[in-house]
């Protein structure tokens, strides 16, 4: 990451598609500069800015069930750290697969519906595991929403930069990148007093479980309210 830095700060450009008084100018733009016009790149475009309003809430549930899946593992499914270590190996697994396997969904399934069907189905894992914590349920549902989410996020990605201009493509990236971590830090936060708030309420047990409950709700309830104008935008813009 040093070296990384290092060579990123001794990097020197002129924008061609920027007007030569700008171009000109002596020093590396702010940073604040340029997430600023990615943003108002992103509350310009219809795709993007139900994109984003989806990354808010959808990665902000996740994070909730993040922050405390150690003991959800430990306290609900019994697991040690060899039996945690597996359940995350079968989600790195699912991640690779669905990031392979994007291309092929895309073909299969209608046109522009890949996202919406990645949603759902994410939804739907996530409520499973919640009604049923068993290890096997949940080492399935695990490597099924790594690969469902990262679908999502590649053929999302990939459209983005399909209809982003050149020279905000950077800029988007930046602001669509702070919008989801941004809040998967209050999201992790969140969770912890979530779990914290309902264990008197549902136990420590019940409370644990409700992060994941809280997913796979907010993904169904994403689809129902915004699945077919997210659909119709995709092939809108997905040519």
């Amino acid at each position: 990451m040093a070296v990384s830095v290092t060579a990123l700060v001794r990097m020197r450009g002129v924008d061609r598609a920027r007007p030569v008084r700008e171009a000109g100018r002596s020093g590396p733009r702010g940073v604040g500069a340029d997430l600023a016009e990615g943003v108002r790149a992103i509350t310009r475009q219809p795709l993007l800015r139900l994109v984003a309003g989806i990354a808010l809430a959808v990665n902000g549930c996740y994070a909730t069930a993040l922050s405390t899946q150690v003991l959800f593992m430990r306290d609900v499914l019994g697991l040690g750290p060899v039996g945690f270590g597996l359940v995350m190996a079968f989600a790195a697994i699912g991640g690779v697969v669905g990031g392979q396997t994007v291309a092929l969904l895309r073909s299969v399934l209608p046109h522009g519906t890949l996202p919406v069907v990645c949603l759902t189905a994410t939804g739907l894992v996530y409520c499973v595991v919640a009604a049923l914590p068993l290890t096997p349920v949940v080492a399935v549902g695990y490597l099924l929403a790594s690969g469902l989410i990262l679908g999502y996020a590649v053929a999302m990605t990939s459209l983005r930069r399909r209809i982003t201009p050149d020279r905000l493509l950077g800029r988007v990236n930046a602001a669509m990148r702070t919008v989801s971590w941004g809040i998967s830090a209050l999201g992790m936060a969140a969770g912890g007093v979530m779990v914290a708030a309902l264990t008197p309420l549902t136990g420590h047990e019940g409370a644990l479980r409700a992060p994941y409950a809280l997913i796979g709700a907010v993904g169904l309830l994403v689809v129902v309210f915004f699945g077919r104008r997210l659909t119709r935008l995709v092939r809108e813009h997905d040519v």
